[in-house]
C-alpha cells in the first residue's frame, strides 16, 4: 500500500509541475500570432519545429498540409514520382523540428530547395570534374539541442525513455541528466539527370546517439542515421523501413517515443510508385537480422555475436534472406492512412551445424486525422488554418509474429524467436500500438498527449523475469517563441511488466530547447 501511495504521489507531483508551467506559458501567449510555419510538430520534441519541407527530419512529425503529397491530394491531382521528396519517408522527424518558409527552406525537413553553392568555387570544380557538377544543388542542415532530464525512480536509459530498461524489482534513487545527443548534422544534394527527367538526390545524416552514454567525459560519438541515394522512384542505401510510417510519430520531447511504435532505419532497396490519385505503393528489400535467444549450457543467451556462419561449434543466429516489406499510402484532405506489411525468415544454427527456420510476418496500420478541420472545413493553404484546424489525432497498431526487432522498446532483446532443445525453434507473437492527440492552443503554443502499449506472448520456457509488456504515457507543452526556435516541457510515465507478473514504474520530467539551421 505504501509503495502504491509513493507511486501516485510521484506522478501527482509530475503532473502538478507540468500544469503550473503550462499555465505560466499560456499566460505569456494570449495573443493569436500569425502562423509561424517554422515550428510545426511530429515525433519527438523536434516535431514542433519541423518545416513543411519535402524531406522530414527525425523526432517530430510534419504539420498538416506540409507534405507535397498531401497538398496534391487536396488539389485532386496525381503527383509524378519526380516531384516527390522521398520515395520512402527517409528521416525520422526531429523532436522539436522547425519548418521553414524561405525559398531555400531548411533541409532538416529534407527540402531540396537548397543553396546552389558559391559560383566561383563550382565553376572551378566543374572545369576539373566530368558531369553536371555545376548544376548540383547542395545544402548543409542540422539542429542544436539540449535537454534536461530528471528521473524520480531508476530507469536504465538516461537520454531516452525506454520502458524495457525499467528495473524489476523497482529499487530506489533519482537521477538528473543534461544531454546534447539529439543534436544533428546532415548534407543533402540534388542533381538533374537526363534519364526520364529524374533528379538524383542524396542524403548523409549523423547524430550523437552512438553506443552507451559517455557522461564522464561529455563525449558522444557520431552515429550514421541516413546514407541514401534516390533516383526517380528508386532508393538505395540506409533509409527508413517501409514497414513504418513517419507521418504518425507523435510530437514528444522524448527521443524514444511510445514503446510500441514501429521504427527502423537500415540498409535497403526501395521502390515507390503512384497507383491512383494520392495513393502510392512502396516495396522494399531490407537488411535482415534474427533477433533471437537460445538455451545453452544452463542459461539463456541473447544475440551474443559469438560466431559467424563460418565459425564451427558455436550456436548463432544467421541471416539467410533479406526482409521483404511494402506499404500502401493514401493522403486525403483531412489526414492520411497507411497499411504496411513485412515478411521475414528467422534462422538459427546450432553448435552441431543444424539449421532451424521460422517465418516472421506482420501488419502495421497507421493514420492521422484532423477532426476539427473535418467539422469546420480545412483551408487548402496550411498558413490559413487556425490552431484548432491544425490539431490532429495520430495512431498506430502493429501485430505479427517475429517482428519485435521493428518495435521500438523491444529491439535487441532477443524476442523475435527463441530456441529451446525441448520445444525447438519458435517465433513469438507480438503487438504494439499507440494513440496521440496534438492540440494547438495558439499559433505558437501546442500540447501533445500520447498513450501506448506493447506486448509479447512468451512461452513457458523463458525465465520469469523476461520482459513481456509495457505501458507508456506522456504529456507536454511546446512553445515556439520565434523562427527556428522551440522550447518545451514534458512529463512521462512508464510501466514495465515481466512474464511472472511483477512490474516496475518510472516517472520523468524533461525540458528541452532546440534551434534548427
Amino acid at each position: 500500500m505504501n509503495s502504491l501511495k509513493n507511486q501516485c504521489s510521484q506522478f501527482y507531483w509530475c503532473c502538478l509541475i507540468f500544469s503550473l508551467l503550462t499555465a505560466s506559458l499560456r499566460a505569456q501567449d494570449t495573443s493569436s500570432v500569425a502562423a509561424n510555419p517554422d515550428f510545426l510538430g511530429g515525433h519527438s520534441f523536434a516535431a514542433a519545429l519541423i518545416p513543411p519541407d519535402p524531406l522530414p527530419a527525425e523526432g517530430l512529425s510534419q504539420p498538416a498540409g506540409s507534405d507535397p503529397t498531401q497538398l496534391a491530394a487536396t488539389a485532386q491531382i496525381v503527383v509524378p514520382p519526380s516531384l516527390l521528396s522521398d520515395p520512402i519517408p527517409s528521416s525520422q522527424q526531429v523532436p522539436f523540428t522547425l519548418p521553414s518558409t524561405a525559398g531555400n527552406g531548411s533541409s532538416a525537413a529534407g527540402t531540396m530547395n537548397g543553396f546552389d553553392g558559391h559560383p566561383s568555387i563550382q565553376d572551378a570544380l566543374s572545369a576539373m570534374l566530368p558531369g553536371n557538377f555545376a548544376q548540383t544543388r547542395y545544402k548543409w542542415y542540422g539542429l542544436v539541442r539540449l535537454d534536461g532530464i530528471f528521473d524520480f525512480k531508476p530507469i536504465g536509459s538516461n537520454d531516452d525513455f525506454v520502458t524495457s530498461t525499467i528495473p524489476v524489482p523497482q529499487g530506489h534513487g533519482r537521477n538528473a541528466t543534461l544531454t546534447p545527443r539529439y543534436t544533428r548534422l546532415g548534407l543533402d544534394t540534388s542533381t538533374p539527370s537526363p534519364v526520364n527527367d529524374w533528379t538524383i538526390k542524396t542524403r548523409i545524416e549523423v547524430d550523437f546517439f552512438n553506443g552507451n552514454e559517455q557522461q564522464v567525459f561529455a563525449s558522444f560519438p557520431l552515429r550514421v542515421r541516413f546514407a541514401w541515394i534516390e533516383m526517380g522512384p528508386l532508393v538505395i542505401g540506409q533509409a527508413a523501413s517501409m514497414f513504418m510510417d513517419y507521418g504518425v510519430f507523435p510530437n514528444t520531447l522524448d527521443y524514444e517515443g511510445p514503446g510500441g511504435m514501429v521504427l527502423m532505419r537500415q540498409p535497403l532497396i526501395g521502390l515507390k510508385l503512384p497507383v491512383a490519385t494520392s495513393t502510392f505503393l512502396s516495396l522494399g528489400v531490407e537488411q535482415p537480422y534474427s533477433d533471437i535467444q537460445w538455451f545453452s549450457n544452463g542459461s539463456w543467451v541473447v544475440n551474443p555475436g559469438s560466431g559467424t556462419i563460418t565459425t564451427p561449434g558455436v550456436d548463432k543466429n544467421i541471416q539467410e534472406m533479406p526482409d521483404f516489406t511494402g506499404n500502401i499510402h493514401y493522403d486525403g484532405d483531412f489526414g492520411h492512412a497507411q497499411v504496411s506489411s513485412i515478411l521475414r525468415r528467422l534462422s538459427f544454427q546450432s553448435a552441431a551445424g543444424e539449421s532451424y527456420n521460422q517465418l516472421g510476418y506482420g501488419v502495421n496500420l497507421t493514420g492521422s486525422f484532423h477532426p476539427w478541420g473535418w467539422l469546420t472545413g480545412l483551408p487548402r493553404d496550411p498558413a490559413s488554418r487556425n490552431p484548432w484546424q491544425r490539431s490532429r489525432v495520430l495512431g498506430q497498431f502493429a501485430k505479427g509474429r517475429g517482428i519485435n526487432r521493428y518495435i521500438q522498446d523491444v529491439n535487441g532483446l532477443g524476442l523475435d524467436a527463441i530456441f529451446d532443445p525441448v520445444t525447438g525453434f519458435v517465433a513469438l507473437d507480438a503487438s504494439g500500438w499507440f494513440v496521440a492527440y496534438e492540440q494547438w492552443w495558439s499559433q505558437k503554443l501546442l500540447s501533445n498527449f500520447t498513450y501506448g502499449q506493447n506486448r509479447t506472448d512468451l512461452p513457458g520456457a523463458l525465465p520469469a523475469n523476461t520482459y513481456q509488456a509495457a505501458n507508456y504515457l506522456s504529456a507536454n507543452l511546446i512553445w515556439l517563441p520565434f523562427e527556428r526556435m522551440g522550447v518545451g516541457i514534458e512529463t512521462l510515465y512508464g510501466e514495465r511488466q515481466n512474464k511472472d507478473g511483477q512490474s516496475g514504474q518510472a516517472c520523468r520530467i524533461q525540458i528541452g530547447a532546440q534551434y534548427k539551421f
